[in-house]
C-alpha cells in the first residue's frame, strides 16, 4: 500500500476480500456504477457512470465518490481520510465552450480494483 502524500494522488488497490466487504450493504445505485468499471475496464467516462441511473448532473458522481470513499476509509481505518477508490484524469476532462462546466471526463480505478470488482460483480 502507498504511504504519505502519494495516497491522495492514486486510487487504492482493492483485493477480492476488500472488494467483497466494500460491496456488502452498498446502495444499489453505487453497486451499479461500480459494475461499469467491472464490465468496461479501469477507465470509465462520467457519461457512462451517469447513464447507470439516468442522471445528467455530474454532482451526483461526487456523492457516489464520497459515499464509496467513506466506506473504504472505514474498512481500512484511514483516519487521515486520504484513501480513495477512484481517480480523475484531469487531462481527459472535456469542458463546454465557455470552460465553465465539465461536459465529460474519465474516472479510473486500478487494474487490481477492476479485477476484484469483476470477481464479485460477475464480470471477471
Amino acid at each position: 500500500m502507498r504511504t504519505g502524500s502519494d495516497l491522495w494522488r492514486r486510487p487504492v488497490d482493492l483485493t477480492p476480500d476488500l472488494a467483497g466487504r466494500l460491496l456488502s450493504g452498498l446502495a444499489e445505485n453505487h453497486r451499479n456504477r461500480l459494475q461499469v468499471f467491472a464490465r468496461e475496464g479501469e477507465r470509465v467516462s462520467i457519461h457512462d457512470l451517469l447513464a447507470v441511473t439516468g442522471d445528467s448532473d455530474i454532482r451526483v458522481l461526487s456523492y457516489f465518490q464520497g459515499a464509496v470513499s467513506r466506506k473504504l476509509r472505514r474498512l481500512l481505518a484511514d483516519r487521515e481520510k486520504k484513501i480513495h477508490l477512484m481517480g480523475w484524469d484531469f487531462d481527459a476532462t472535456r469542458w463546454n465552450a465557455e470552460r465553465t462546466a465539465i461536459v465529460d471526463g474519465i474516472c479510473y480505478v486500478t487494474p487490481a480494483t477492476r479485477a476484484a470488482l469483476a470477481h464479485h460483480l460477475g464480470d471477471g
